[in-house]
């Protein structure tokens, strides 16, 4: 197995990136490495037996290494790739090994051969790809220990259908489905651009997720999961980071709109959070939950239709949790932000109630950005899952409770500071040891006042 931190391995990359930099325009080097890596690990777990999802139409290495045109053989092989899954989408056509470079490929392929992944962990090397896609224009980072979280609330069962219609990156789908098994969930995103597209593509063919569906286009203009013109495909569970921005996210065209999603209001125009939350709520099944990244902002803000679409939201008992997450847990931004999970069908003992938990200080400081360590992740977890108050970090408030507080979801307002306990004390006592204290410091001074006396008479 190929150490991915060690030195040999950095510098045969290195020695890759140096190839296509001298004969691909910048924009196409993290594409053509990044894909040329997946499709070698697709190839190592093809040949070790494994003929699921992904890997049914995986290539063999060899036979692209050898190709009289390995860029037509690279080509041919996503195109197998792209079939092995229903839909006819098209998510590698980015992708040109054009054979007109075909010395390129030959070389860069002889290179990869001597690399094996079969046994590398998949979170790891996707870790690795994102990490050379952000080198490149357009690149995003989903933090995979907040993503290991969302996954953790959103706990899809077997044979449930699971969308992202934020979709950067696809790392959020890709834990969700390692953490509970790939075989049996089906995947769903939706994707801004053709970039994030190619990407999220990546990622599930690295993770092998077997059932996967992968769209491009702006959820709200656009939405690509509906059943026909009037109604979203729903889902039961929608998990994602809500765009946040005072942008404009289709207002005027959408005052009426077909899909009937801002049941609880229509958004303000620069309210693009409160949008994009609608639509994620709107395309939830009947018991199904939403777990969503969201700027803290939309918990609290006062605007009049923004506190009207809260309260109708919290009046329909769809919270059921909130949490708010340490600072900078996203890189280059100071923006605090918090978890909402939406429910349209809570369990008995939860109905009428929600609970507020406050993990802003469970982290690890790290360089430009604070990191969920795997204790701190669990401890997010049994405190949603036991919906039970701990002085300090969570507390449960009503339905009514919040309507009270003007309808505010600022986990301040309700999980509030442990008071530092303030020993008593008994003044009758303290103001006795005072007087003994001074008695005896008074005797004390009286014998070395005589002590010096009878020194004077002695030296007389």
């Amino acid at each position: 197995m190929t150490d991915l931190e060690s030195r040999a391995f950095r510098e045969s990359v290195f020695h890759i990136v140096s190839l296509l930099q001298s004969d691909l325009d910048a924009r196409d080097h993290p594409k053509a490495l990044t894909s040329l890596l997946a499709l070698k690990r697709a190839a190592d777990l093809r040949a070790a037996g494994d003929l699921t999802g992904f890997l049914a139409c995986a290539p063999v290495w060899d036979e692209i290494r050898t190709a009289q045109s390995p860029g037509e053989a690279l080509t041919a092989a996503y195109s197998r790739l792209e079939e092995a899954h229903p839909g006819g989408e098209t998510w590698f056509d980015a992708l040109i090994f054009s054979p007109k470079r075909d010395s390129l490929w030959r070389e860069v392929a002889a290179i990869i051969s001597e690399f094996s992944f079969q046994d590398t962990d998949p979170g790891a090397f996707s870790e690795m790809l994102l990490q050379f896609y952000r080198e490149g224009p357009g690149s995003f980072e989903t933090p995979h220990d907040l993503a290991r979280l969302l996954a953790g609330l959103l706990a899809p069962e077997r044979g449930a259908s699971v969308l992202d219609p934020f979709c950067q990156d696809g790392t959020v789908l890709t834990e969700a489905a390692r953490e509970h098994g790939t075989r049996g969930i089906t995947l769903y995103a939706q994707t801004p651009n053709d970039h994030s597209r190619l990407v999220t593509a990546l990622n599930l063919l690295v993770h092998n997720c077997p059932d996967v569906h992968i769209a491009t286009g702006d959820p709200i203009l656009t939405p690509s999961f509906v059943q026909d013109d009037r109604r979203l495909t729903l889902f039961d569970r929608v998990v994602g980071t809500v765009p946040a921005g005072a942008m404009d996210w289709g207002s005027e065209v959408l005052q009426h709109d077909p899909y009937v999603r801002f049941i609880y209001g229509v958004p303000p125009r620069t309210s693009r959070d409160f949008a994009y939350l609608s639509h994620a709520i709107a395309s939830l099944a009947d018991g199904g939950r939403l777990v969503a990244v969201v700027p803290a902002g939309i918990l609290f803000r006062s605007a009049r239709t923004e506190k009207k679409i809260r309260a109708n939201i919290i009046h329909k008992d769809r919270v059921e949790a909130v949490i708010a997450l340490p600072p900078r847990i996203f890189p280059a931004t100071a923006v605090p932000f918090a978890v909402l999970v939406i429910a349209t069908g809570k369990a008995a003992e939860r109905q009428g109630r929600t609970v507020f938990i406050d993990a802003t200080g469970l982290f690890l400081a790290g360089r430009g950005r604070n990191i969920l360590r795997d204790e701190d992740i669990t401890t997010v977890l049994d405190a949603y899952t036991s919906f039970k108050e701990i002085e300090g970090f969570s507390a449960v408030a009503t339905t009514d409770e919040i309507a009270e507080n003007d309808f505010t979801l600022e986990v301040s307002r309700y999980v509030l500071p442990v008071e530092e306990k303030v020993e008593k004390i008994d003044l009758d006592a303290t103001l006795a040891d005072l007087d003994e204290v001074r008695r005896k410091k008074a005797e004390a001074l009286d014998r070395f006042l005589a002590s010096v006396a009878r020194l004077k008479e002695t030296r007389r």
